[in-house]
């Protein structure tokens, strides 16, 4: 039985003689395929995608777990809502329509 990176094993002997084990991840790693990659939560540092895929809205961009495109950041998770944010044309909207007002009257 091969040895994964990280990982804790338990070898038993089977019934049928056989010799079997299981093979769990080490605390601070999870198991994607046969290897064992370091558990990276959002905007923690990450060197490969896999670090992040604990949560599948999550990929490893520039070093950092970030939200993956269509996803945003909001309050610690990423989410597929829409942040409420200040328009910068806010002021410029308000000034047309107390002018439209005021003219119209």
């Amino acid at each position: 039985m091969y040895q994964i990176p990280f990982s804790r094993c338990q070898i038993a002997p089977a019934p049928s003689g056989e010799i079997v084990g299981n093979c769990t991840c080490a605390n601070g790693y999870h198991q994607i395929g046969y290897k064992c990659y370091t558990t990276v939560y959002l905007n923690g540092i990450c060197e490969v995608d896999e670090n992040c895929a604990l949560d599948p809205d999550t990929s490893c961009v520039e070093g950092r777990c970030r939200c993956v495109d269509h996803m945003l950041e909001i309050d610690g998770k990423c989410s597929l809502g829409s942040r409420c944010l200040p328009s910068p044309y806010g002021a410029v909207i308000l000034v047309v329509l107390l002018s439209i007002k005021a003219i119209a009257f």
